[in-house]
């Protein structure tokens, strides 16, 4: 079945697009810390990371490399995760020694008492935008490194403990909405991946094929309403809402 899905499809963009990047096994001393102290810590670095000099950059970079070679992350996501931070390493390295170097020869030859034409430092980016790539890619390598260890529920609980008493009703509800359809949403991603995979190992004509795809998509949109009109009772029966619905701890 694998050899006629490669021969076929591109099976392994739609395993990783509709799959949950949270990985079950195996486990990682990620994964034994608590959730509200990984995601404070992660999102606390994205705040204050904006702020930082070059010198905190290689730090937080040989950080999360320490992080990525000692944790026990499948090869299949921490290829891709090293492979960023060491371009990020390296770019930042010859960034520096190509500014030095460039105030080197401007300053060591100017002359004051003829005119001359100065050659003033300049990159082929702006500093500012290269701050902002390399800002987004550590942003992605964290925010990856988060999902790998973290269950989407723990982000969002985290966020509606702290936000449950200081938002808008209509605000909170819209968090209540989505923390309750997380697990819907997950069971839907997997249902949609297992259509696609039962369509595609059928070895038929294209016409029947189309037909196919039809029932599957009415059957898949049919689960998906048994599933709402489930969670809507079971919400409907024990009168949860916004009002009466508070979060612990998690």
């Amino acid at each position: 079945m694998q050899s006629f899905l490669n021969k076929k499809g591109n099976h392994g963009f739609t395993t990783n697009f509709f799959s949950n990047q949270y990985i079950y096994s195996p486990k990682t001393f990620l994964h034994f810390i608590k959730p509200k102290y990984k995601i404070f810590v992660t999102f606390s670095y994205l705040c204050l990371s904006i702020y930082f000099k070059t010198i905190y950059f290689y730090i937080s970079i040989s950080i999360l490399l320490l992080i990525l070679v000692f944790s026990n992350i499948p090869k299949k996501y921490l290829y891709n995760l090293l492979l960023i931070l060491i371009i990020i390493y390296f770019y930042i390295f010859l960034y520096k020694i190509k500014e030095s170097t460039y105030i080197k020869s401007s300053t060591s030859n100017i002359l004051l008492y003829t005119f001359h034409l100065l050659r003033l430092p300049h990159h082929i980016l702006p500093i500012f935008l290269t701050r902002m790539i390399l800002i987004y890619l550590i942003y992605m390598v964290v925010l990856n490194l988060l999902k790998l260890t973290t269950l989407v529920e723990d982000i969002i609980m985290f966020f509606l403990i702290i936000w449950q008493n200081n938002l808008h009703n209509f605000l909170y509800r819209c968090l209540l909405i989505i923390a309750f359809a997380s697990q819907a949403l997950e069971k839907i991603i997997q249902r949609i991946h297992y259509t696609y995979i039962s369509v595609r190992i059928k070895d038929i004509n294209k016409l029947y094929l189309s037909k196919l795809y039809y029932y599957a998509v009415i059957t898949l949109l049919k689960d998906i309403h048994k599933d709402i009109y489930i969670t809507s009772s079971i919400l409907y029966i024990r009168e949860i809402n916004e009002n009466n619905f508070r979060i612990k701890d998690f």
